[in-house]
């Protein structure tokens, strides 16, 4: 573009110095004839006021012609010619028919331009009526005007070329000045085809160019903020995905990953950016891909759990089709951890079987003693024992119930805690004392230690807890053995000790006595329902206390921190 306009304004300033020349040219030869013209009439008149007229007039064209350095003729009235300075006039035809021959005669004066059948050019005559009424004519060659023009040609010319250099100087620079704001637009244009802002576009020098550099300014802003918005949108996006603890991936139709979390790259242990890669570069489980050709195929949702063993979690993974006007056919596959889900599934199932056994076995001895009592088959004596077994069995089903109705408020937090000061050592001797005719039958010793330690709690469900750990301890001891139970503080907790000397647990069972209806092996069982521990391990989850079981060989260690609230 500034070559164009470069070579425009050139030749508008050279056709500007062509006219201009021939106009001056016409004009400087308009002027040279007028001034030649108006000379040789001077020099006419001054002819004829000093010439001698009593000399031959032939004589006389050739001084006026040595003196002038012009033709001279001179011309009768009648046209005759009397003298001429550069042909023989004798032989010269009658001029009475010239134009300017006749104009003399008439008006003393004349010119003309015509071509001179004697010279064989074209001449310019001046002719002056003489004092004694002849015509004077003085004939100058137009080749010698044309010749006087030429030489200002050179200075003309040099003119010419001075100006065309100050033009195209004038012209680039112009140029410049007048590309330079859309110099500027062009590479705010390309940062924008970049991504990339820098300053706004100067203001132009040129009022014609202020719409263009104030409408690309406009853009430019726009399309900033614009981006800047779409950027702060696209992280809040990707923070929200990442945040996600489900897996999330998306994929077309040719299985190539188009979007996916950073939960999906831990999941799978992948390092790097999975977007644009094929699903298989993340996995070959025949089971997902299975599940999403078939939702690519049908269209069809598919749902299903996992097992990663990398992890040891379990995820349940679901394909759903998808189509959007970026993806046409695709597939979003969501990977979310089940496994407390799972266990919880699990454990219930458990339950209920445990439940179920729990249950069944006094039930099937109610049924049987039942049926002895009302056979009459029996003796009273029998009759009175057969009840009190059934008594007995029913008090078991009634406790079981309750210990199972117990866990599941504790657990749910349903239970209205009533939260007052409780004074944990008293509350451990008032357990104790309840306990002793137990501990009695089983010949346990049972003791108290510790400081008074105040604590904000629910006394409820800090006897329940003490006093199902203290039972479980005396149940599962030997003769003559022996409980103690110890209060103290430590570091803004209330420490709770449980120890004997009993039969004690495999190690391996240690991690799974809080597990309900768990009991060890049928030897160490002492015929409880096994959710006693249960319990203990909701209470202190319930008041986010932290449990520890330890070896005391033979016997067990419980401990229980409590926070304190300051």
């Amino acid at each position: 573009m500034k070559k164009a306009i470069l070579i425009r304004m050139l030749a508008i300033a050279v056709a500007v110095l062509v006219l201009c020349a021939c106009v001056s040219s016409i004009i400087m030869k308009r002027n040279y004839e007028d001034n030649l013209k108006q000379s040789i009439y001077n020099l006419l008149y001054t002819i004829d006021g000093v010439a001698d007229t009593s000399i031959p007039k032939d004589t006389l064209a050739k001084e006026i012609s040595q003196q002038s350095g012009y033709r001279a003729t001179i011309i009768s009235p009648d046209g005759t010619v009397l003298g001429d300075s550069f042909a023989d006039y004798t032989t010269m035809e009658n001029h009475s028919n010239r134009i300017e021959v006749q104009q003399a005669l008439a008006n003393g004066k004349a010119d003309d331009i015509r071509y001179s059948q004697t010279q064989k050019a074209y001449e310019f005559y001046v002719a002056i009526k003489l004092k004694d009424n002849n015509i004077l004519r003085i004939s100058v060659p137009l080749e010698g005007i044309e010749y006087s023009f030429a030489r200002q040609i050179p200075a003309i010319l040099l003119g010419i070329i001075l100006i065309m250099l100050a033009s195209f100087l004038l012209a680039k620079r112009i140029s410049g000045a007048a590309l330079k704001p859309l110099n500027n637009v062009t590479k705010a244009l390309k940062e924008i085809e970049e991504n990339e802002f820098s300053k706004p576009v100067p203001q132009p020098i040129y009022e014609e160019l202020l719409p263009l550099v104030n409408g690309v300014n406009s853009l430019v802003s726009h399309i900033k903020s614009t981006t800047e918005t779409i950027e702060v949108e696209k992280n809040k996006l990707e923070f929200l995905l990442d945040s996600m603890r489900q897996g999330l991936i998306v994929a077309d139709k040719d299985l190539k990953i188009l979007h996916h979390n950073r939960s999906v790259a831990m999941l799978f242990n992948f390092q790097g950016n999975l977007n644009g890669k094929s699903l298989l570069n993340l996995t070959h489980n025949n089971k997902i891909i299975s599940a999403v050709e078939k939702c690519l195929e049908q269209g069809n949702a598919t749902v299903f759990n996992m097992e990663f063993p990398q992890t040891e979690r379990i995820y349940s993974v679901s394909v759903n089709p998808t189509t959007a006007k970026w993806i046409e056919n695709g597939v979003i596959i969501i990977f979310t951890d089940s496994t407390e889900q799972y266990k919880a599934e699990q454990m219930r199932s458990e339950f209920i079987s445990n439940a179920s056994h729990e249950l069944k076995t006094p039930i099937t001895s109610i049924k049987g003693f039942t049926e002895l009592v009302l056979s009459d088959l029996v003796s009273e004596d029998q009759r009175k024992d057969y009840l009190e077994r059934i008594k007995a069995e029913t008090d078991r089903i009634s406790m079981l119930i309750d210990d199972i109705l117990s866990l599941s408020q504790i657990e749910e937090n349903k239970i209205r805690n009533i939260v007052s000061p409780i004074d944990m050592l008293g509350c451990a001797k008032e357990v104790v004392n309840s306990l002793k005719s137990q501990a009695k039958e089983k010949q346990v010793e049972l003791s108290v230690t510790g400081e008074a330690f105040i604590m904000q709690a629910d006394k409820q469900d800090m006897q329940r807890l003490l006093k199902n750990l203290i039972e479980n301890a005396i149940k599962y001891n030997k003769e003559n053995g022996s409980v103690h139970v110890n209060i103290a503080s430590k570091l803004n907790n209330c420490i709770i000790t449980v120890t004997d000397d009993g039969i004690g647990i495999p190690a391996k069972d240690i991690p799974r006595i809080f597990e309900r209806f768990y009991r060890a092996e049928p030897s160490r069982s002492g015929g409880g329902n096994g959710l006693g521990l249960s319990i203990v391990a909701a209470i202190a989850e319930l008041h986010a206390a932290r449990l520890n079981v330890g070896d005391n060989k033979p016997g067990l260690v419980v401990s229980m921190a409590f926070p304190i609230a300051t």
